[in-house]
């Protein structure tokens, strides 16, 4: 693959031509200086070491010589090292503005890279309604907003230093210092800019440095609640209110419409960091010490079904969000009072919402008429809730289960996004106009983007057990020993080859390059299985076949043009199995044999919190006990709602009655999605999670004939 290619060819950091790098006046190496920007990016030892395909240890002595002989301490001071040396490079993981390395000559817009060509940005941005009436609503007031642009970002400086998942980012004077100008030049052109190419291209490339330097989107969400209601005061007071909420919805559509191109380079800057990391047709002849803690190959293939889908959510996250967004006990008073307005206003945002749906050639697929009924009463409940909740735990929880639901019909964040904020726009259009009008648009901002940032929490944590992106797709491809691999250009043939695979075939590198993958790999199966990746949804393909006297596992990855610059590109990764499948014969035999009694029995295993009673994991097999889908009780209490009202104190008082290792089993009647009671017999275990957070973990089989 080519090294000049993908959404971060412009921001990746090596050796220049003239053969200059970073740190060499200090006295780094050339390898020092790439472990030391590795490390700023945010990358963890080994990860760095797969990268660069060095020993895990040998990092850590690079990190150590670089460290003293720049008289940093650690990665935070790193990363504020580094940054402040590319005067000429994206400034911050927090920045919103514009900057960023320049291209190379030859290299194609990032935006034409990630496949957001006109019409694809056109189409998001009809989603959104950013049409030219609704940014004049907005550049119009310029000259009212721009005086005090200063006093709002020295207030989100403020806000990042304050807050331990930001402040390390803006710790160092000077890269805050940066940071609050290029804050500055982006508001000036949210505000009077013309959104167009260059924009597009500024926003992809502070998604980049966001992955870079290890900051997730979730608190660019987060940064963007703050930004909007930060201008609400002085529009609501200097305007009437109608311009106030043309003013205010441009400027959500505006700030979310950047996100959702954020969110872009992000997520595909993870795949490209570790896919393009060689020059084309060069084998990897790495003479480091092989790495002694390579992943075991007793894992699942990808794609496997996962045993039981899961919430990732620690205890304190959403107490650290509402207060970064500023959730407080006005915003959740204001909201109580909102509750008749919003279901007045809901029916008519949704069917406006729906109708554009419809129109959305992308969208429109997803929502079949037999379900829309369906989603609007879901949707209409999930605004609703607003209303009523405590932005807990629990709430959290219930948010990360869209995201679960969304991603597995694979419909991605930035169309949730765009969704949203069109919603929320239906919902600002139509409130009452009182003196209360400032305040509730300020409450439903805060409300609604905080949920959107536990959203797309779920959507990487699915993204990241069901994708072979970040450091699972470097570990499959790169670190094990045993695991060969090839990438093939769109006419099959062999573009690179690891030593591993060279020991499979048997020739040198310099032979197989450009050779027919068939002539290299005779393997009956390999024309299928290319065949069918490059058309398969997933872009993932695998199968079992035998070479020699090895059982091989091939997995076929179809790498997308916006890794690699082209078409039809596929990775070819060849694990042997022989001694894996010799070894595991036995537990397999035990495991086919539990997963039938579980079934036979209807069994299903569950773990909640036991202060709030939030389901955070549940086995599939709920589905044959109840009729319901997992993703359909995750994040919610419902599964203790099932049990029959003269059982269910009964219930919740023996689960939180146990302390941590205890055990106990509790008999009780489950409502099936038939309104139907079964007798169930659940065994209980109490546990504390990471965090100190009790949990309750079961298992719950039929015990008895249906019982009424």
């Amino acid at each position: 693959m080519s090294g000049s290619t993908g959404p971060l060819a412009a921001d990746r950091h090596g050796p220049a031509k003239d053969n200059r790098w970073f740190g060499r006046a200090e006295g780094l190496s050339e390898r020092e200086s790439q472990v030391l920007v590795l490390c700023a990016r945010g990358l963890r030892n080994r990860e760095i070491a797969d990268a660069l395909y060095l020993n895990i240890e040998t990092v850590k002595s690079h990190l150590k010589h670089a460290y003293s002989r720049l008289g940093i301490r650690n990665r935070a001071e790193a990363t504020a090292y580094v940054v402040r040396f590319e005067s000429d490079g994206p400034t911050s993981g927090l920045s919103t503005g514009r900057g960023g390395a320049a291209d190379a000559p030859d290299a194609p817009s990032l935006a034409t890279q990630l496949g957001l060509d006109g019409p694809a940005l056109r189409q998001r941005r009809a989603l959104l309604g950013l049409d030219a009436n609704t940014r004049a609503s907005l550049t119009r007031h310029g000259p009212l907003l721009g005086p005090h642009i200063p006093a709002v970002v020295d207030g989100l400086v403020s806000l990042w230093r304050a807050f331990e998942p930001t402040a390390r980012y803006v710790g160092d004077d000077a890269v805050g210092q940066r940071l609050a100008e290029h804050q500055l030049r982006y508001l000036d052109d949210l505000i009077q800019g013309d959104f167009g190419d260059t924009h597009v291209e500024a926003m992809l490339r502070t998604g980049a440095s966001h992955h870079r330097l290890g900051l997730e989107p979730q608190w660019y969400i987060a940064t963007t609640a703050q930004l909007i209601c930060a201008q609400l005061p002085l529009l609501f007071a200097s305007l009437s209110t109608a311009d106030a909420i043309d003013a205010v919805t441009a400027l959500l559509a505006s700030t979310c419409f950047d996100a959702s191109l954020v969110l872009d380079a992000y997520e595909l800057s993870v795949a490209f960091e570790v896919s393009a990391n060689r020059p084309e047709g060069e084998a990897d002849h790495s003479s480091e010490a092989p790495r002694d803690d390579a992943p075991s190959r007793n894992e699942p293939p990808p794609g496997a079904p996962r045993p039981i889908s899961r919430l990732h959510l620690a205890a304190n996250e959403a107490r650290l969000r509402r207060r970064f967004i500023g959730i407080d006990d006005v915003v959740v008073r204001r909201l109580r009072d909102l509750g008749p307005v919003l279901d007045a206003a809901m029916v008519d945002v949704l069917d406006e919402f729906y109708a554009l749906i419809a129109d959305n050639a992308v969208l429109a697929p997803m929502v079949p008429d037999d379900v829309r009924e369906r989603l609007m009463t879901e949707v209409q409940r999930h605004w609703m809730e607003l209303v009523v909740t405590g932005f807990d735990e629990a709430h959290a929880a219930s948010r990360m289960r869209v995201g679960v639901v969304h991603e597995k019909i694979g419909l991605t964040p930035q169309y949730y996004l765009a969704g949203l904020a069109r919603q929320l726009i239906g919902v600002l259009r139509r409130l009452p106009d009182d003196g209360a009008t400032p305040g509730r648009v300020d409450a439903l901002v805060r409300a609604a983007l905080y949920d959107a940032t536990f959203v797309l929490d779920a959507y990487l944590n699915a993204r990241a057990e069901t994708l072979l992106h970040g450091a699972h797709y470097a570990n499959h491809i790169v670190a094990s020993l045993n695991t060969g691999v090839a990438v093939v250009d769109a006419r099959d043939r062999l573009e690179y080859a690891n030593e591993q695979l060279l020991s499979y075939v048997g020739v040198p590198a310099g032979v197989l390059h450009r050779m027919p993958v068939q002539d290299a790999l005779p393997l009956a199966e390999l024309p299928e299985l290319l065949d069918k990746v490059r058309r398969a949804p997933s872009g993932r393909a695998f199968a079992l076949v035998q070479m020699g006297g090895s059982t091989l596992r091939v997995t076929a990855i179809h790498l997308h043009r916006t890794m690699t610059g082209r078409e039809g590109v596929v990775a070819l990764v060849l694990d042997d199995l022989s001694e894996v499948l010799r070894a595991t014969t036995a537990l397999g035999r035990q495991h086919r044999t539990l997963d039938q009694v579980l079934h036979s029995l209807r069994a299903v295993v569950w773990e909640m919190t036991a202060a709030t009673l939030t389901l955070l994991a549940v086995s599939p097999t709920v589905a044959a006990l109840t009729g319901l889908q997992d993703a359909e009780l995750l994040g919610r209490s419902r599964w203790v709602e099932l049990i029959h009202p003269d059982d269910r104190d009964r219930f919740v008082a023996v689960c939180r009655a146990l302390g941590d290792g205890q055990s106990t089993q509790v008999e009780h009647r489950l409502r099936t999605a038939q309104g139907v009671y079964r007798w169930i017999r659940t065994f209980l275990v109490a546990s504390a999670g990471e965090d100190g957070t009790q949990l309750i973990g079961g298992v719950s089989v039929e015990a008895a004939p249906t019982a009424d």
